[in-house]
């Protein structure tokens, strides 16, 4: 403000800056709007995600057999071997994070396009399917027995519990956004 013949307030707020919006979780402010904001960032969390877990399905946990001895093949999972239900439901859970993180970024990338409530809450929706699978996949391949997962587990649930509201919240919305949208191609 020097040299431009205003003088700085005493105190108080600058007059040209809008603090409304400056960490702001007021009402009028849309999650889902703010949500576009991070694009980018999202963009970087769905390469990250995928990568860990295109890594994690490439070299699953435990490695793999190196010799046919034992009746064991060379080159499948020691992990499949050892504990096949878990391998099956680490295997499950790890390929549709995968997945997830691909389609995270082809619904950012078509957000940025189609500006659309639908299409921002199923990236949102699909942000928290991927979080979920890749908890699963990580317990299922990180613990072998009960006792050692179990504090793991108790996370697990908090978290779950946590976006299985979000989830709910979000789907509501959803719901409601269909409808608006039903509503207006009526009227046409």
């Amino acid at each position: 403000m020097a040299g431009d013949g205003r003088e700085p307030l005493p105190h108080g707020p600058d007059p040209e800056v809008n603090h409304s919006s400056i960490g702001s979780t007021s009402p009028e402010r849309d999650p889902l709007t703010s949500l576009m904001e991070i694009r980018g960032s999202l963009m970087v969390f769905a390469t990250v995600m995928a990568s860990v877990t295109y890594r994690a399905g490439l070299n699953p946990p435990g490695g793999f057999w190196t010799d046919n001895i034992d009746g064991h093949k060379a080159g499948t999972p020691v992990f499949q071997d050892v504990y096949c239900t878990r391998y099956k439901i680490f295997h499950y859970f790890n390929t549709s994070s995968f997945m997830m993180s691909m389609f995270i970024l082809l619904l950012a990338i078509k957000a940025s396009i189609n500006n659309s409530d639908i299409t921002k809450i199923m990236l949102h929706l699909t942000v928290l399917m991927d979080v979920i699978t890749l908890i699963v996949s990580y317990i299922v391949g990180a613990y072998e027995d009960f006792q050692s997962s179990t504090y793991a587990l108790v996370l697990m649930l908090m978290v779950f519990i946590y976006l299985v509201l979000e989830a709910t919240t979000l789907i509501v919305r959803l719901c409601k956004a269909i409808r608006q949208m039903a509503y207006v191609l009526a009227k046409i």
